[in-house]
């Protein structure tokens, strides 16, 4: 019985990222929306007003085959 419940919770978390992963999140403010994008682990974009920034970039050009070219990118 555990099993089948932790199996269920799981799979939920999952479904979970992957859909905030397809739509990122996004916050209004003042001067448009910001939109907060993961890519992958420590890895993110950020788009906003027409900018866009990555942080960290990291995965090579197939984690990025599908995004915007970036204005900005930050290395920690």
């Amino acid at each position: 019985m555990k099993a089948i419940v932790f199996a269920v919770l799981f799979l939920f978390s999952a479904l979970t990222i992957s859909a905030q992963l397809l739509q990122g999140d996004v916050i209004s403010t003042d001067n448009g929306d910001l939109t907060i994008q993961p890519i992958l682990h420590g890895t993110l974009g950020l788009e906003w007003n027409g900018k866009v920034i990555y942080i960290d970039p990291y995965g090579g050009e197939e984690a990025f085959a599908i995004k915007l070219s970036a204005h900005l990118s930050l290395l920690t």
